[in-house]
């Protein structure tokens, strides 16, 4: 990642590929740590995806509680 800010829950953050979504979970797969991205909430043709943090390039917006 070249940013140096973790992402969080609710954090927007944009990938190297470019797109842009929302994390919605945090979560292990096959024992490494992952997040699982919503791209579009408002299509529901668009499903979530599992994404490795080396995919992530930054965060964009910080969710603030």
């Amino acid at each position: 990642m070249s940013t140096n800010k973790v992402p969080k829950m609710f954090d927007v953050v944009r990938l190297k590929d470019g797109r842009e979504g929302t994390i919605i979970d945090i979560s292990e797969r096959n024992g490494n740590k992952a997040f699982v991205i919503e791209f579009d909430p408002l299509d529901p043709n668009i499903e979530v995806e599992w994404i490795e943090p080396n995919e992530v390039k930054e965060v964009v917006w910080e969710f603030k509680e």
